[in-house]
């Protein structure tokens, strides 16, 4: 017994000498999760989150590929990470209840979901979690999750600390942007990604008036219904006067929503610009081009690809 608990403090103490990076988590998290309880488990956790809670952020992630329920190893991964994503086609209602369940979703402050059959109902489940208190950056992709889903989330107090929110690929609309908008709790987001949704202009509209998104360094709507309208509205907010990054390509946009961005008083601190899908017919993109910017401070080189691809 005594060798063999100490070959698996030799594996665990080889693991975290890797230092900072995803595999040496990952392998700590294996070594730990063959560890018996009734051999000094709990001890060894405990060592082993001394030294992992040093490590940076992203590479204490949990990547978990999902099946029916929730995988053996995800208690023990969770009391040490900061980070869980979650890939995966049937996490299933009994799955979705375990994991919501896990008082080790409190150590979480990242939440990355692709899971086809979340839906509304799943997605309520989750965050609806009593441990999921912590959370500053929440993305959910290809989840199935629409208008009906976004509504309480934007209402749970426990979204007052998001910092970076993307619902991306889903069935959203306009209903959904107006819900992040008019959220009492989103209020200090710094990101802001509602790309290849079905938000147009009453959303954009909605975003544009709202103060919740006087905090946001980064915008994404490509591929979205946008149009130029949805263009003149963002670029005439004083709410966006700290925006750096914009990305609204194959949204719509034509020559006016080109000026409207250029004319704006208000975006004048975007570093980076996606226009790609424009099909520019005047001179608006000259108007960019003349535009003076600080080259320490902006990427111009994105700025004239994103531009020129559209044009050569």
């Amino acid at each position: 017994m005594n060798a063999d608990r100490d070959n698996r403090l030799e594996a665990l103490q080889m693991s975290l000498d890797k230092g900072s990076s995803q595999a040496a988590f990952d392998e700590v998290c294996t070594v730990l999760d063959l560890w018996p309880e009734q051999d000094g488990r709990q001890a060894a956790l405990k060592y082993a989150r001394e030294t992992v809670q040093t490590w940076l952020p992203q590479d204490r992630r949990v990547r978990w590929e999902i099946g029916q329920g929730v995988p053996a190893r995800a208690t023990l991964s969770l009391s040490l990470a900061c980070g869980l994503r979650i890939r995966g086609q049937a996490l299933g209602t009994a799955g979705l209840a375990a994991l919501a369940a896990l008082p080790e979703l409190a150590h979480l402050s990242h939440l990355d979901l692709e899971v086809a059959d979340l839906g509304d109902a799943g997605l309520a489940v989750l965050l609806t979690s009593p441990h999921l208190v912590g959370l500053t950056s929440l993305a959910i992709t290809a989840s199935n999750v629409t208008d009906i889903g976004v509504g309480p989330l934007a209402g749970l107090e426990t979204m007052a600390g998001m910092r970076s929110l993307s619902i991306t690929r889903n069935m959203i609309t306009d209903a959904g942007a107006i819900a992040v908008a008019q959220s009492p709790y989103l209020t200090h987001l710094a990101i802001l990604d509602l790309s290849e949704t079905a938000v147009g202009a009453a959303g954009a509209r909605a975003l544009a008036q709202s103060p919740n998104v006087e905090h946001l360094q980064r915008l994404a709507l490509n591929a979205t219904l946008l149009g130029d309208a949805s263009i003149i509205a963002l670029a005439a907010s004083p709410y966006l006067r700290g925006l750096e990054e914009l990305d609204v390509a194959f949204a719509g946009i034509t020559d006016n929503g080109v000026e409207a961005i250029s004319d704006s008083p208000y975006l004048t601190r975007l570093r980076t610009l996606d226009l790609r899908g424009v099909d520019f017919q005047n001179d608006s993109w000259a108007a960019l081009m003349a535009i003076d910017f600080d080259e320490d401070e902006h990427d111009l080189g994105h700025w004239y690809r994103t531009i020129f691809d559209d044009l050569t």
